[in-house]
C-alpha cells in the first residue's frame, strides 16, 4: 500500500486521460493556439503518468515532479480558456 498522500500510477493516468478529453473537446469546439497548447501538455502528461513506477517507493521526486508539471500547466490552460469564454 502505497503512503498517505503519494498519487498511484493508476490514479495520475486517470487524471491525465480525464484533462486530455476536456483538452481535446475544447480544442474540437473551437481550435485555437492556447487550446492545442493544452493538447500538448495533456499529452504529455498522459506520457509521463504512463511512465511513472507501479510502485510509489520506487519512483522517483523528478518523475512525479515532471507529471505534476505537464498536467498543471494542462489544467492552467483549459483554465485560462474558460475564463476567456466567460465559462468559470
Amino acid at each position: 500500500m502505497a503512503p498517505k498522500g503519494t498519487l498511484s500510477r493508476k490514479a495520475a493516468l486517470k487524471r491525465s486521460r480525464r484533462i486530455l478529453k476536456r483538452a481535446v473537446r475544447t480544442f474540437r469546439a473551437s481550435p485555437s493556439v492556447a487550446a492545442r497548447a493544452a493538447v500538448e501538455h495533456a499529452l504529455d502528461a498522459v506520457q509521463r503518468a504512463d511512465q511513472l513506477a507501479d510502485h510509489p517507493q520506487a519512483r522517483t521526486n523528478p518523475d512525479i515532479r515532471h507529471w505534476e508539471d505537464a498536467w498543471l500547466a494542462a489544467y492552467l490552460g483549459l483554465y485560462r480558456i474558460a475564463k476567456q469564454r466567460g465559462s468559470v
